[in-house]
């Protein structure tokens, strides 16, 4: 059996979106999941739910903002799985939600997740939405 690493899997998702894009059509059997907004996310962490936050963008654009998560960029996924947690729900965060969507196809394709959602709109959306004093960029 061949094994694939992440970089594999972005790019594989990459094309497929982007030919979607162009043709205008969504592709079979692609990978759908759960997604949670800003507003979702800001009632469940004023509820005290418990979650793990976990942000795939770079440790410069963490340094700008971040909602006090776990920074695993995307490229260090693989190496730094065992920090993801599978007993409750995992939000993924990157800046827009395109990189987060990556992590996730990853995570559920190779290794079986499926406690994770993806914060639609990403850390943007979380700024302009719920928090308009966070910075942006």
């Amino acid at each position: 059996m061949q094994t694939h690493g992440l970089g594999y899997f972005v790019a594989k998702f990459a094309n497929r979106n982007q030919n979607a894009k162009v043709k205008g059509i969504a592709q079979a059997g692609e990978l759908k999941m759960d997604e949670i907004t800003a507003q979702e996310l800001k009632e469940r962490l004023g509820r005290s739910a418990a979650l793990q936050i976990v942000d795939v963008r770079e440790p410069s654009e963490f340094e700008i903002c971040n909602l006090g998560g776990e920074l695993i960029p995307l490229g260090e996924l693989p190496k730094q799985v065992n920090r993801i947690r599978r007993d409750i729900p995992v939000v993924m965060v990157c800046h827009h939600g395109f990189r987060s969507a990556q992590a996730i196809n990853y995570l559920t394709q190779r290794l079986g997740y499926d406690n994770l959602l993806n914060l639609k709109g990403g850390i943007h959306a979380w700024a302009t939405q719920v928090d308009p004093t966070m910075q942006v960029y």
